[in-house]
């Protein structure tokens, strides 16, 4: 397609408007453009400032499976807008990120909160296998990590039977940020069972209620009160 290579071209412009102008013509192609992937991780990749254009391009089209290294590559970056791309491109994926759960979990201590959030929402999409490393990151030595594995491992109610237990475990964490996190997760959770309780089996459902009274009996604990008792609330009457 002789316009989508012009486009690419233009990708490599001196000029930033050029280049924006040529991912926005690329995310307007949609998915028949995914051939531009490579050229827009490159692109993404020699951005020194924001990158919404390319990032967002991206974003739209999809990523190929071969373009795992430069997703690394991006996700690695110095550059915190190209972090939050990589990661929100990791999104599009699903479970063919699982080669980037590694790096994923070493993000989930960015200091860019926008990097935080994407990391934990490709985490959530990969499914399955990242749960295993996340559990060994909240029972790792570092306690900001741990504490950040313990939210992402509460961010989607899927597979709770795997993950509930170590949260619960990092109750008893000796760092009370982790034990606020941990608090954190489960009622993630338990907000998850609003109003369709059956999102979780019996078992899953009877720990997470458990442990929603746990919490509330913990002085220790601090939590918004409101949103705790509302979420309190809402399991009590469906257990």
């Amino acid at each position: 397609m002789k316009q989508l290579q012009q486009y690419i071209d233009d990708l490599e412009s001196l000029d930033a408007s050029t280049r924006a102008a040529a991912a926005d013509a690329i995310r307007d192609l949609g998915e028949s453009a995914r051939s531009a992937a490579p050229a827009l991780f490159a692109a993404l990749l020699r951005e020194s400032d924001a990158c919404p254009a390319v990032g967002t391009a991206l974003t739209h089209i999809g990523p190929l499976s071969p373009d795992l290294d430069a997703l690394k590559s991006g996700l690695q970056s110095d550059n915190s807008h190209v972090r939050f791309w990589a990661a929100r491109t990791s999104v599009k994926l699903g479970s063919d990120a699982e080669p980037l759960v590694p790096v994923l979990i070493s993000l989930l201590c960015d200091p860019e909160s926008p990097v935080r959030d994407s990391v934990v929402w490709a985490l959530g999409v990969v499914g399955v296998p990242a749960i295993a490393p996340l559990i060994d990151a909240a029972r790792g030595d570092d306690a900001e990590l741990r504490g950040r594995a313990v939210l992402s491992l509460g961010r989607y109610p899927g597979d709770a039977a795997m993950k509930l237990p170590v949260i619960i475990e990092s109750l008893d964490d000796p760092d009370a940020d982790v034990r606020r996190l941990a608090a954190l997760a489960i009622c993630s959770l338990g907000q998850s069972a609003h109003p369709d309780r059956s999102v979780y089996d019996d078992d899953t459902f009877s720990m997470l209620l458990d442990s929603i009274d746990r919490i509330a009996d913990d002085d220790t604990v601090k939590l918004d009160a409101e949103w705790f008792g509302r979420i309190r609330g809402w399991l009590r009457p469906i257990a």
